[in-house]
């Protein structure tokens, strides 16, 4: 895959002024909305990934910082994980997190290893070897550390480390149109994944469908093809006029054209929250010599048990550029840019109920 390919998704996204807090549909109802409290010392630079605790606090990477910083439900700013550099508790391109417990996993996909930070003192602990490519993602289960990434030659979508960072186990599924063209494993190959009990869930950016298997296991249980109503949806043939033409540079800007999962997650017992982003790839001009994304966030409802879907309601969010998003039970959790009343930019932190009852379902 070209250079295009590669660096883009690892691109850190500056934050613009902020859309007015309207509801999309009544299955978002946003709780509330602050301002994330930022000073010369804890500030946010050039974001990369963001993932929420347990409390609804959230940790934010800063690749221009090499840190973390930890921001609580009120916007304060509590503190910073980790420091730019390449020693010990030091982070150069941090890309995905997870948290264990007590502890914060950093994957520094450049350096090739996760660092582990005690988050009651933001102390660093210790890290290991991860091997993964640059796009992969991190979450938890219990004790597990599970990393979403692709393996080229088994098609497991999913390695499962202990907390010390030996490899567990591989497993998971990978849709068939990765499997016929492995060469887009090597690109982005943006996933989600939601574990309940002995059942795992997966998304990929290379599929319409939802996929389930058994723990441990490689062999898909069922697959719910989802619809597209105001989302764009996956278009395999976008994907191979790339692959055709891996150096058109016009080309290679359409490959994200599509839409990408970043959330999965249950939000009742048989109710999965799937969110999408769709987003567009601006290329640099003299006046904006920044790439950037910009584009749209979607939330679909998923009701595994009785194979019905809510389908998807927009984000009322910014569109440029794409905010970050997280969830937490039936709370989604959005970091975006908010402008102040003098002109200023600043950074906001705005939360909605996903609402079921609202939903008209339709059967799959």
């Amino acid at each position: 895959m070209t250079p295009l390919l590669r660096s883009a998704f690892s691109l850190a996204l500056s934050l613009v002024a902020a859309a007015p807090a309207v509801h999309a549909q009544m299955m978002l109802k946003q709780i509330d909305s602050v301002l994330v409290k930022e000073s010369e010392d804890t500030y946010l630079s050039r974001i990369g990934t963001m993932v929420v605790g347990p409390q609804g606090d959230v940790f934010v990477s800063d690749l221009a910082e090499g840190r973390i910083l930890q921001i609580a439900v009120n916007g304060n700013v509590v503190g910073a994980l980790g420091r730019k550099g390449n020693g010990p508790g030091e982070l150069s391109s941090p890309s995905a997190m997870t948290l264990i417990g007590d502890s914060l996993f950093v994957f520094d996909y450049s350096q090739k290893r996760i660092s582990v930070f005690l988050i009651a003192t933001r102390k660093f602990i210790r890290s290991f070897t991860a091997n993964f490519p640059p796009f992969t993602q991190l979450t938890a289960v219990g004790s597990e550390l599970i990393a979403q990434s692709t393996d080229p030659k088994t098609f497991t979508s999913v390695t499962v480390l202990s907390p010390s960072g030996a490899i567990v186990r591989t497993e998971g599924v990978t849709p068939d149109f990765v499997k016929r063209n492995p060469t887009f494993i090597a690109a982005t190959n943006q996933s989600a994944l939601a574990v309940r009990g002995n059942d795992a869930w997966s998304a990929s950016e290379y599929s319409q469908s939802l996929y389930q298997w058994k723990r441990g296991t490689t062999t898909i249980v069922q697959e719910l093809k989802l619809p597209v109503v105001t989302r764009r949806g996956v278009n395999e043939e976008i994907f191979m006029k790339v692959l055709r033409n891996p150096d058109d540079q016009a080309t290679a800007v359409q490959f994200y054209n599509h839409s990408a999962p970043l959330a999965l997650r249950f939000i009742a017992p048989q109710t999965l929250a799937l969110v999408t982003t769709d987003p567009t790839f601006v290329m640099p001009t003299p006046d904006h010599p920044q790439s950037q994304f910009t584009g749209t966030y979607h939330v679909t409802l998923v009701d595994v048990i009785g194979k019905r879907v809510c389908a998807e309601v927009m984000v009322p969010t910014v569109n440029d550029p794409l905010p970050k998003v997280g969830l937490m039970g039936d709370v989604l959790v959005v970091l975006q840019q908010a402008s102040l009343r003098n002109g200023d930019a600043a950074t906001a932190l705005r939360r909605f109920r996903i609402d079921p009852k609202q939903c008209r379902w339709k059967p799959l």
